[in-house]
């Protein structure tokens, strides 16, 4: 399980926007690769010219890796309540809090 702040994923989602990740030819490319090691969270993309990672603190129970698509994670930020945790549990699952409830979307495709 894979937990960060809507404030870390605002950050890396602006630092990772120059790539144009959403926009990119090959599928595989329009997803961000979400790694954690203790309580470091690396967010991960490329266009296969220029590669970009953005690096904060968050909470992992063990180490994991997860592609999430890079269009859902602008929806999870636009959606998700400003101080709300998100949370990643690999091969599984991410989960969000908005509007006073908590939101579950599968990710089974997106194993990394």
């Amino acid at each position: 399980m894979i937990i960060f702040s809507h404030k870390l994923l605002r950050q890396a989602l602006q630092g990772l926007r120059v790539l144009k990740v959403g926009k990119q030819k090959v599928s595989p490319l329009h997803c961000v690769a979400i790694r954690a090691v203790e309580e470091t969270i690396t967010f991960e993309a490329t266009n296969l010219d220029e590669h970009l990672s953005f690096e904060g603190r968050g909470e992992s129970d063990a180490p994991g890796a997860q592609l999430v698509p890079y269009a859902l994670l602008q929806d999870i930020l636009k959606s998700s309540d400003p101080g709300s945790a998100i949370t990643v549990n690999p091969g599984v699952d991410v989960s969000y809090g908005a509007g006073g409830s908590r939101l579950t979307l599968p990710l089974t495709e997106y194993n990394l």
